[in-house]
């Protein structure tokens, strides 16, 4: 039986038990799928970077140029596929940025040191286009203190890394050339 009182509907025991019942099962249900789903992706587990074994001196060229660093990581973690490698350090950017993880942080600082440093490939219109317009658009995401912030700013790897990438591409790169107006102009980096 209902009754109704004051635009609400009132239930008869029986029915107020079986409510109780089914949505204490639906929470039950709700629980066990979240942990389902935390056992399942667990915390983040990025890509390592990889050390490339090189002859002595290969090796220093290695050190100074981070493409075959990069083509090895995206051959043996991303299918061959170097944008896979540039995905990479979005999600971290974003993951970083949403959640506020620490790790998430250090892999998009990692990983841009990385590309940023990548002479070879820079030197490839599409690649630089590429990481340009990831950066651009991950930048513009960052609050203006972001190259200023105290907890950031210590482990500042960032910064290296774009001026290490504004040193390798041509200069005559579009998309390179409005990155850098960009972080000029919002973060006054780079300033004579």
């Amino acid at each position: 039986e209902k009754w109704e009182e004051d635009d609400e509907v009132l239930l008869s025991s029986d029915e107020k038990e079986r409510e109780i019942f089914f949505s204490s099962q639906k929470k039950h249900r709700d629980e066990e799928d979240l942990d389902e789903i935390i056992a399942l992706l667990g915390s983040p587990r990025w890509t390592p970077l990889p050390g490339v074994k090189l002859s002595s001196r290969q090796d220093t060229v290695a050190h100074m140029d981070g493409s075959e660093r990069a083509l090895a990581m995206a051959r043996t973690a991303c299918g061959g596929r170097l944008e896979q490698v540039l995905a990479e350090a979005q999600l971290a950017f974003i993951i970083f940025l949403a959640l506020g993880s620490l790790e998430a942080l250090k892999q998009w600082q990692r990983l841009l040191s990385l590309l940023c440093s990548c002479d070879t490939l820079l030197n490839s219109g599409q690649f630089t286009d590429q990481l340009s317009n990831s950066l651009r658009s991950q930048l513009e995401l960052a609050p203006s203190d972001f190259f200023h912030d105290p907890l950031l700013s210590a482990e500042d790897t960032i910064r290296p890394a774009l001026g290490c990438f504004f040193e390798s591409v041509p200069i005559n790169n579009n998309s390179a050339q409005m990155l850098f107006a960009f972080v000029q102009a919002k973060f006054g980096l780079f300033e004579s």
